[in-house]
């Protein structure tokens, strides 16, 4: 492993400790400094793409799950992440077509399953609260993985 990549993968590393500890700004500038050092380090941009939805930012995490899903059609977890926030933003048919995809390309990883589930009584949801109240409860809790209300 040259240095930069020795560096790019501390970085990377320093990013997912300030992720799971829910410090996502620090984590994104980590993220950050990975793909400065290894600009095409699919985990990198994977996690910068959630580091970014747990911001809010959903417009820009998709991006960097498309990223992905052009340079490794095989990474299952860009199909799913970039469900995750289609599901945030209420896009739900595009949402089951990924999921469905990602379970595709990795049929023993439970996520997809379980985050199409999460959506389906997401979707009940929405039609018993109405869009106004479905919006206060999203916001809330959109950017956590595999939470009613993703």
């Amino acid at each position: 492993m040259s240095l930069e990549q020795n560096r790019g993968v501390k970085f990377y590393a320093m990013g997912n400790n300030e992720f799971n500890n829910g410090n996502y700004k620090a984590a994104l500038k980590f993220f950050n400094l990975s793909l400065r050092h290894i600009p095409n380090h699919i985990p990198s941009l994977n996690n910068k793409g959630l580091a970014l939805r747990h911001l809010g930012k959903i417009e820009k995490a998709i991006k960097y799950f498309d990223t992905i899903i052009t340079k490794d059609p095989k990474y299952h977890l860009a199909y799913y992440n970039k469900a995750v926030c289609l599901a945030c933003l209420k896009k739900w048919v595009e949402a089951r077509e990924l999921f469905e995809k990602a379970l595709k390309i990795d049929p023993f990883d439970h996520l997809p399953a379980d985050g199409m589930k999460t959506m389906e009584k997401n979707i009940e949801i929405y039609h018993k609260l109405g869009d106004e109240e479905y919006q206060k409860e999203i916001e809330s809790n959109c950017y956590a993985p595999l939470r009613f209300l993703f």
